[in-house]
């Protein structure tokens, strides 16, 4: 089953791309360790007032075959998006977009995964991290990192036309 949207006239399709990587044996020795800075609240998009976001697809892929990917898990990759305004004094993370970090248990092409998300202060994003941990496999001898890519599907919908779409109720399933 899925969810289909009639996204507003005058939406902004758009899409984002980030690469989160791993280099082995830092900052764990016999691992490909993502939970460092670098993958930390990386900016995917920043958000502007007049509007409201649909994020409604997702797609997974990495240098490593999903098969090693798979089989060399050792701590299971997560990834959580989150509100982050960016201050004088650095930045701030906010609430998160899911309730939940989502499980990355597997390679994806165009996965629904749907969030609305706005905003009616300036400066703010959205920031994505990616934690998780992978075990050298034999096949994987000689990779010196890995990456692992995500790309998301998003509409820029006027936030006119999102507070009308709430109300009429859009979503038909």
């Amino acid at each position: 089953m899925s969810i289909t949207w009639k996204i507003p006239p005058k939406s902004r399709p758009f899409q984002v791309a980030s690469i989160f990587e791993a280099t082995f044996n830092v900052p764990t020795p016999g691992f490909y360790d993502f939970t460092v800075p670098a993958n930390r609240a990386l900016q995917l998009f920043p958000l502007n007032p007049g509007a409201a976001y649909l994020i409604e697809r997702i797609s997974i892929g990495g240098n490593i075959t999903e098969e090693q990917f798979l089989e060399s898990m050792d701590i299971f990759p997560t990834l959580q998006l989150s509100y982050s305004r960016r201050t004088a004094s650095g930045q701030f993370l906010g609430e998160t977009v899911f309730s939940r970090p989502l499980q990355v248990v597997n390679y994806t092409d165009n996965t629904e995964i749907c969030a609305w998300v706005h905003t009616e202060r300036g400066r703010d994003s959205i920031v994505a991290t990616f934690e998780g941990r992978l075990r050298q496999l034999p096949s994987m001898i000689g990779i010196a990192a890995a990456r692992i890519q995500t790309t998301f599907s998003i509409y820029e919908v006027p936030f006119t036309s999102y507070q009308d779409f709430l109300k009429k109720g859009s979503a038909v399933q």
